[in-house]
């Protein structure tokens, strides 16, 4: 869908309409270039700071910070202009490898002679000095390149040709992305292999790399088909293709993303049609049912550029959400160039735009970095036809930061390894809840207060990397036994007392029919007073395929687990967490359920299983196309004397919850959509004012949350931690001070911590 937004210029809005206000303090470095086609920053010397290196007419030079003398790389590379520059430290010495494009002559598709070149640039001793250039292979009409960072710390350079070879108006051989593998002695031409990277696109202007800190390196490319994405395993596909009635993207960028709360939401910038007028935003309006495509939207944010040639992405701002600068360089409707931030209003949810350059800068390219080491983005821009270079000095005051709930205090338990799961239950009968956890194929024992370990059990084929866990008294001793679910459904019995620390716990069979286990669930099913387990088969195959199972526990030692189906191959989609209550109202225990869908087929929905007696129960939809649907949990959350359902999408993003109407009726309400995988929850009442409150950490956003109730339904966000990722959440008493305190099995952030509730 293409959805213009209606865009208010700075000057038309008051200080208080943004939550913060720009503002730019703006100075020329260079007022004498003559096309700077080409910008990059990065450390030329090696004095940790960036300096800025521009790709001119006939030189290519840099800028030293702070006193932004300037300095001759190189000259007269060819016969024809420089078009492009790569400046990155590849070898982590601190200063910057560079290789150049040059020979522009977009016309010529054909003779490599006459067209396109590409310079490695070896560097003297005296980096102020000229350096040496090694040509290398090339395609005609060379026009953007990044350096790119391959497996195993090895590079490439990315060069990106702006036609294919031949190509006449974007028709006959596509463009061939070329990779330059950066060998250990650069200075030798021979010592270079080159490989085509990709040739999807048969007319492309410029690219954008997702850096990272150590692995490889994905990248995105604009074209007349589209958006290119080329994956860091090397896989290429057009994933946005162009929108019918428009011609393609020239600029392209990540972004702008948010970088606290919604990380996973994936949004990509563009300048449209090449050389075009319209910047635009791409983000993911849903999938396509049963395919897991994402079906994208397509917002035009600011329709009144002219030959817009220059973009970038960044929180400048310091909002938690980046803002887009966007710079253009004919004169548009009001007979001006210039430079333009735009800002993501949450209130209004819109997008607002403030001038940075009116009618000084007609934008080739722009970057955006902190040059004075304030902490604040600042902005470069190179103007051909305004024959400048200026650096936007960031004088914004920025936004307070994330406040965090103070009510909480976190104690690590332990940290190590991705852990998937955490119990917590009194093990070895001295009155102080010990932790049970899954990390490293093995099953552990953290014993309170020290936290001293205890291996229990290593696991095996079908039982290593257990995924979900209870603790629960299957033996009737009147001690917690664990319960570990993986390929299959187990437990480890506990010998009891003193002997708990001694690992010797003995291991049992509970489901072995299972290939697949997502949750297992401890809840008292047929309401005979003894717990049971409710489990899952989250693969699409199997005997027990796409199916909800209840466990009737043994009576006797010895005895086998008597399975019931809830649920007989209608829950399919990768079903994930469950929910045990009485959602009718009718005395007896209903089932509820997430699937998150991708890779499955058939999931993105919330369900519960209607207890009719017999088995298996009887399906209600509550949801359909909830992306990463998982966790569920009923609860009174208006205080109604009805269960009421707190949901999650793990595997995607946003909390909300189903208010219990009667007569199978469930309206959802939002309560934090833009959370990024909140792949766990618990429900308790966490400040003691007698209603149900609930508690997440997104893993994507790597952010714990609590929910506070007012009551009535109606939840208030509160922040608990900005580091710290989870698959598993459980609420529980664990220092006896009469509040619920959270555990947290910590997958991605490789830890198991608690929060001790300070109220």
């Amino acid at each position: 869908m293409t959805r213009p937004l209606f865009i208010l210029l700075s000057f038309f809005l008051s200080p208080a309409a943004f939550a913060v206000t720009p503002k730019f303090e703006e100075q020329t470095i260079d007022p004498a270039i003559e096309i700077g086609y080409g910008l990059a920053v990065a450390d030329v010397d090696g004095d940790g700071r960036d300096d800025l290196l521009l790709a001119d007419k006939r030189d290519i030079v840099w800028y030293r910070n702070p006193t932004w003398e300037k300095h001759v790389i190189a000259r007269n590379l060819t016969l024809r202009d420089n078009v492009c520059i790569a400046a990155r430290d590849l070898d982590g010495d601190g200063k910057c490898e560079i290789a150049v494009g040059a020979n522009w002559n977009p016309s010529e598709t054909r003779d490599e002679v006459a067209s396109g070149s590409v310079h490695y640039l070896v560097a003297p001793a005296d980096r102020t000095r000229t350096w040496t250039s090694v040509v290398l292979p090339h395609e005609p009409t060379v026009h953007r390149m990044h350096w790119r960072r391959q497996e195993q710390g090895k590079w490439e350079l990315v060069m990106l040709p702006l036609h294919g070879r031949g190509n006449v108006k974007g028709q006959g051989t596509p463009v061939r992305v070329i990779g330059y593998e950066f060998p250990v002695d650069p200075s030798q031409p021979g010592n270079w292999k080159t490989r085509v990277i990709d040739e999807h696109l048969h007319l492309a202007h410029n690219f954008d790399i997702a850096r990272t800190a150590s692995g490889p390196e994905a990248m995105i490319i604009g074209g007349a088909e589209g958006m290119l994405t080329v994956a860091a395993s090397g896989q290429a596909e057009i994933t946005i293709p162009t929108f019918p009635g428009k011609a393609g993207i020239g600029e392209l960028r990540h972004g702008p993303n948010r970088l606290s709360r919604g990380r996973s939401l994936v949004h990509f910038a563009a300048i449209e049609p090449m050389h075009g007028n319209e910047l635009v935003v791409y983000s993911v309006a849903s999938e396509t049912p049963g395919q897991h495509q994402p079906v994208w939207r397509r917002d035009v944010i600011d329709a009144g550029l002219s030959e817009g040639h220059a973009l970038s992405c960044g929180d400048l701002l310091g909002t938690g959400r980046e803002q887009i600068v966007a710079g253009w360089r004919k004169p548009d409707a009001s007979g001006k160039v210039g430079v333009r931030l735009y800002l993501w209003d949450e209130v209004a949810a819109k997008w607002t735009a403030h001038s940075i350059d009116d009618n000084g800068m007609a934008a080739e390219d722009l970057k955006l970095a902190d040059l004075n080491g304030d902490g604040k983005l600042d902005i470069v821009a190179a103007g051909r036809a305004t024959k400048n270079l200026k650096v936007y000095w960031n004088r914004s005051a920025p936004k307070v930061g994330q406040v965090l709930d103070p009510g909480w205090k976190k104690h690590e338990i332990w940290k190590g390894d991705s852990c998937a799961t955490a119990v917590a239950a009194d093990a070895n009968g001295d009155r102080r809840p010990d932790v049970f956890f899954s990390a490293g194929g093995k099953d552990w024992l953290a014993l309170a207060p020290d936290w001293r370990l205890v291996e229990l059990y290593q696991g095996k084929e079908r039982t290593r990397g257990c995924i979900h866990s209870e603790a629960m008294d299957v033996d009737g001793d009147g001690d917690p036994d664990f319960i570990g679910g993986a390929r299959m459904v187990y437990w480890l019995e506990n010998p009891g007392g003193a002997k708990a620390a001694d690992g010797k716990w003995s291991f049992h069979v509970a489901e072995d029919q299972i290939t697949g286990v997502h949750c297992v669930l401890r809840g008292d099913v047929d309401g005979n007073g003894t717990a049971d387990l409710i489990t899952n088969e989250f693969n699409p195959s199997g005997p027990l395929a796409n199916s909800l199972i209840w466990l009737e526990t043994p009576k006797a030692a010895g005895q086998a687990w008597k399975r019931h189906l809830i649920a007989a191959g209608d829950a399919g989609g990768g079903n994930h967490y469950m929910g045990l209550g009485d959602l009718d109202g009718d005395g007896d225990k209903d089932l509820a359920c997430g699937a998150k869908g991708k890779p499955f087929a058939g999931g993105n929905w919330f369900s519960w299983w209607e207890n009719t007696g017999d088995h298996p129960w009887k399906k209600h939809g509550l949801a359909e196309g909830r992306t990463g649907a998982t966790c569920i949990l009923p609860g009174d959350l208006d205080a109604d004397g009805d269960l009421d359902l707190m949901a999650s999408c793990g595997h995607g993003t946003g909390v909300l919850w189903f208010e219990n109407r009667g007569g199978g009726l469930f309206v959802p309400h939002e309560v934090d959509p833009l959370l990024s995988g909140p792949h766990c929850l618990t429900l308790a009442d966490l400040d003691r004012d007698r209603d149900l409150d609930a508690a997440t950490v997104g893993k994507d956003d790597f952010l714990a949350v609590w929910y506070e109730n007012d009551g009535r339904g109606i939840f208030k966000v509160h922040d608990i931690d900005a580091e710290q990722a989870a698959y598993d959440i459980r609420s529980l008493d664990m220092d006896a001070d009469g509040d619920p305190d959270l555990l947290v099995a910590g997958q991605l952030s490789r830890n198991v911590v608690w929060y001790e509730n300070l109220r």
